[in-house]
């Protein structure tokens, strides 16, 4: 499998879960920067170059001689957006079945929409009949390929995300959290997608009208001291939390009643999927795909509403008895993709 940037975030759970449930395949992860604390995995690159230009050549001289000094049946190319579809071409001079795989919906950091240009012409020139395309939404496919392609929901371990009470109790009273409290939790690079203004806004809001909340903020990004610094302006340092990425998501997300994800664009967001298993009430932005849907507790809200109109639905809400359905859970997932490998 591959992923050009690994990290900690969806993708990268998706990749794991299938590496640890597909138990017939011998399987090598593959990255050209591997920014996780997990060292089995394959990274071409010794450093992250800065420069654009300079670290795509790298980065492609690498993965063609890799893949040509491997033996290889299989490539399953994960990507973000239709670079995925250069990485194919290269893989296929090597590996007869190559799968290539969408998880977005749009480019951030693109103010002048150059990249969503290059994004376009490269669609136009790589496509190509022979790969399999697979993505979790229709609108991950057009974005990253505009081909027809298997549309296959991302999908958890439900066993991992049950609510656990003693967790509850015990990251609760690690961070110091009473027992009156409400905890709103977000997890997310912070970058401009995720919109951890608005969040702000949001729970800025909530403060003004119930005392009671709390809200963490878990992820890290070039946004982060932006955040920070509108954290402090607004008064609320001792209402907000902060941590760095973590690796003990299931266990932690015990401790929040809320969880508050107003992206301005998603892919399949694991992470929504996750809280909905978790028993807790999700607020989403009207953007993210209804698909992403297994409980009762998601809502839907138009990211045209105030922060204000966002608060007080999110104070209001009446809390449900959970209702669950199985369809993203992981087993239902490998399944699928091990019936694709077979082919």
């Amino acid at each position: 499998m591959f992923l050009d940037y690994y990290n900690i975030g969806g993708i990268e759970k998706v990749i794991n879960d299938l590496k640890l449930n597909l138990n017939n395949y011998q399987i090598d992860i593959l990255t050209f920067v591997n920014k996780s604390n997990n060292k089995t995995i394959v990274s071409l690159l010794k450093k992250n170059y800065r420069n654009f230009f300079l670290r795509n050549i790298l980065s492609l001289n690498k993965l063609k001689k890799y893949l040509k000094n491997n033996n290889y049946d299989i490539i399953h190319i994960h990507c973000y957006n239709a670079f995925g579809l250069i990485y194919a071409r290269i893989a296929s001079k090597y590996i007869k079945k190559v799968i290539i795989h969408a998880h977005n919906t749009n480019i951030d950091n693109d103010k002048f929409k150059i990249k969503l240009l290059i994004n376009n012409l490269i669609k136009k020139i790589y496509k190509n009949n022979n790969y399999i395309y697979i993505a979790p939404t229709i609108n991950c496919s057009k974005f990253c390929f505009n081909k027809k392609s298997l549309i296959i929901p991302n999908s958890i371990d439900y066993n991992k995300y049950y609510q656990n009470n003693k967790d509850r109790i015990k990251y609760r009273n690690l961070f110091n959290i009473d027992k009156k409290d409400i905890v709103i939790g977000h997890i997310g690079r912070f970058e401009s997608q995720k919109n951890h203004e608005f969040i702000i806004d949001i729970f800025n809001d909530i403060n003004k009208l119930k005392n009671n909340y709390k809200l963490i903020l878990i992820g890290e990004g070039n946004l982060l001291n932006k955040i920070k610094d509108k954290v402090n302006n607004l008064n609320l340092n001792n209402k907000v939390i902060f941590l760095n990425n973590r690796l003990d998501i299931p266990n932690l997300i015990n401790m929040f009643d809320i969880y508050l994800f107003p992206s301005l664009y998603e892919g399949f967001p694991i992470s929504v999927i996750e809280q909905q298993v978790n028993n807790k009430d999700v607020y989403v932005s009207d953007k993210l795909d209804k698909s992403i849907t297994i409980s009762n507790k998601i809502h839907f809200i138009s990211l045209n509403k105030t922060s204000l109109e966002w608060a007080k639905i999110i104070i209001n809400n009446k809390n449900n008895k959970l209702i669950l359905n199985n369809k993203l859970d992981i087993h239902n997932y490998v399944k699928k993709i091990e019936e694709i490998y077979k082919k």
